[in-house]
């Protein structure tokens, strides 16, 4: 089924491109590693309007830092498969107890990339992937601030009761 409006999606997939070619401009001219972390986050939290865009940033980036932390913390104790294992049952169970649910798929797949990934240093992998993450989503929060913004008050209080029904956003799904 199309879309009612298609000027907004154009302005959509405009935005969304704009700050994922941004992000991974930025992370080449600043040296960072694996530069497309940064691109897919952009991707992942860039929603339909601002107040979702900010929701699902601190969702992510909580997610992000939570399974950085624990997934390099346990990388120091035992070995594959049992500290990973582990890793993401702490991980998800910390999110949840810190009430963070939309954070913990993030925290899941960053306990993967930092414990799964082949390096040297999965202290190295956790910190860029932070890095990574917060660059893209500063990057999207600005693109959504400044390119076409449309504000989403209800996405961003949800004392104001749910939003209003839309089709094709993408809120509640930035997960990898």
């Amino acid at each position: 089924m199309l879309h009612r409006d298609p000027k907004r999606v154009l302005i959509h997939a405009l935005r969304t491109t704009i700050a994922a070619s941004l992000c991974w401009w930025l992370a080449a001219r600043l040296g960072l590693h694996d530069g497309y972390w940064g691109a897919i986050s952009a991707i992942i939290v860039l929603q339909s309007n601002v107040g979702a865009t900010i929701q699902a940033s601190r969702d992510r980036i909580l997610g992000t830092i939570i399974g950085a932390g624990v997934g390099f913390s346990c990388t120091l104790f035992g070995g594959i498969p049992w500290n990973y294992i582990i890793a993401v049952f702490l991980a998800l169970m910390l999110c949840g107890l810190l009430g963070f649910r939309n954070s913990s798929r993030l925290a899941g797949v960053t306990v993967t990339i930092v414990m799964l990934v082949q390096s040297n240093s999965p202290r190295t992998v956790a910190l860029d992937r932070v890095i990574q993450v917060v660059l893209g989503i500063m990057v999207a929060v600005v693109v959504t601030l400044v390119v076409f913004p449309r504000h989403g008050w209800h996405a961003s209080h949800p004392e104001a009761g749910p939003p209003a029904p839309q089709a094709n956003d993408r809120q509640g799904n930035h997960s990898e």
